[in-house]
């Protein structure tokens, strides 16, 4: 399910939210690199919330998916999906 989210979620990126052209593969592989890091920092983070600071699940998620949707909008914008002024 991930790979195929990945997929429609780069499709959709970077047709609506930020069209671009050109360098398809380039920007499929900075969208990679920007999904990735909150993937791994979310393991990581969830089970710090929930185990050492006794966090309810629900709620350590919730922290997380707000900052995840700042740091993808960025990370997109300003890595994935960005052009050079002409």
């Amino acid at each position: 399910m991930y790979i195929l989210g990945s997929v429609v979620g780069f499709v959709l990126y970077r047709r609506f939210v930020f069209p671009v052209t050109g360098t398809v593969l380039k920007d499929a592989a900075r969208y990679q690199l920007v999904n990735i890091g909150p993937f791994i920092v979310n393991v990581f983070f969830l089970a710090t919330l929930i185990g050492w600071l006794r966090f309810d699940p629900v709620f350590g998620q919730s922290i997380f998916v707000i900052l995840n949707a700042v740091w993808s909008f960025f990370g997109h914008k300003y890595f994935s999906f960005h052009r050079k002024a002409e």
